[in-house]
């Protein structure tokens, strides 16, 4: 059994050598980020085949704008490219909903850009990024009511708003819980109002999420302008961590419609929040020093640490990873990376990668559903 132990960590030591890896395959992460959805065209020329080329390079331009947008914001200047720079960049693309004519061609589009080039013009370009999408939050909402917290069918009107955030366009995600039998199984009011540790777990592992927020609204009538409001608290937990987000909203009008455009309104800017505070942590410089962070690897065997590798070698913000010392326990690594560790942290969690800080010593690792096939 000794002897195989000491062999195992003579082939991971051989391929510890390697590094770094030979350049991956863009994953799903990447493509999530660098996907762009639902973009209609509607072009007409001489013929439809003209007009479907004409569409197909007018929709890329739009898709490529709001790419820019998605992973830069509105806070810097995209780089300005021409329609052959642009076509260069992507990777695909896919027709849906198409229709013709002779003269016309009408579609929705999807384009899928791809991810290393788009980095390297960023970079280039002196612009910071968003690395790649974040992990969903599984996202409850909650009604505070007179005895305690209404779930589920009982937050109404506040959980039908939530449905209708496009979820799927942002680089931070949210997950909406089915709200059936077993949810309500798994997180009962009383539970839910406890932020229960345990039942806030079994909730996030029946979706297969690592953080979950409790979204808990309360509706009032504001006694100095007679218009209804709404206090909002958020309470997130999971791999993340706890932290909390509170805010106040008040309607802009009054009468009919007043309270269901007041809960659309706040979600709207909740989501927003959410999606600048993923921002925030998860964007990265595209110029500047590198930083050092020495973390330690605890792996089981060779296979779990050719998983490590070929994740920390597909996250571009890591330029270079030294391997200062292995043990029967693990590795110790040197991590040569834009941006700071909770920058790098963040980038990481969107690749099932933990880098968490403990007593002043960090420690990177799979995380434990993905350690092992």
């Amino acid at each position: 059994m000794a002897m195989h132990r000491v062999l195992a960590w003579a082939m991971i030591l051989a391929a510890a050598a390697a590094w770094p890896a030979a350049a991956q395959a863009p994953g799903r992460a990447d493509l999530a980020a660098f996907t762009v959805s639902d973009v209609g065209v509607d072009e007409t020329a001489d013929s439809a085949t003209q007009a479907k080329d004409l569409a197909i390079k007018k929709g890329q331009r739009v898709a490529f704008e709001r790419l820019m947008q998605r992973l830069v914001g509105g806070e810097q200047r995209p780089p300005a490219l021409d329609d052959a720079k642009i076509e260069e960049l992507v990777q695909g693309f896919e027709v849906e909903q198409e229709r013709r004519s002779g003269t016309r061609w009408i579609a929705r589009m999807t384009y899928v850009f791809r991810p290393d080039p788009v980095r390297a013009l960023l970079r280039g370009g002196g612009i910071e990024y968003i690395e790649a999408a974040g992990k969903p939050i599984l996202l409850v909402p909650a009604l505070e009511v007179a005895g305690g917290l209404a779930l589920w069918d009982g937050a109404g009107a506040w959980r039908g708003a939530w449905i209708k955030v496009d979820a799927a366009s942002r680089l931070q995600p949210i997950v909406m819980p089915r709200g059936d039998r077993r949810d309500q199984g798994l997180l009962p009011p009383d539970k839910a109002q406890a932020l229960d540790e345990e039942s806030l777990r079994a909730l996030m592992g029946a979706y297969r999420t690592t953080d979950v927020a409790l979204a808990t609204a309360k509706l009032r009538r504001d006694l100095g302008s007679n218009k209804i409001a709404l206090d909002v608290t958020v309470e997130f937990r999971g791999a993340s961590g706890p932290k909390t987000m509170v805010q106040s909203f008040e309607s802009a009008g009054e009468g009919e419609g007043a309270e269901a455009a007041l809960l659309d309104a706040a979600v709207s800017a909740l989501a927003a929040r959410m999606e600048t505070d993923f921002r925030r942590e998860a964007r990265i410089p595209a110029t500047g020093p590198l930083a050092r962070l020495a973390a330690r690897a605890p792996v089981g065997g060779l296979q779990e640490w050719l998983r490590l590798r070929e994740r920390l070698g597909g996250v571009a913000a890591i330029r270079r990873v030294d391997i200062t010392a292995m043990s029967t326990s693990g590795m110790a690594l040197t991590l040569h990376h834009h941006g700071d560790a909770q920058q790098l942290a963040a980038v990481l969690g969107a690749r099932e990668i933990e880098l968490v800080e403990r007593d002043g010593f960090w420690t990177v690792r799979l995380r434990p559903a993905t350690a092992r096939p």
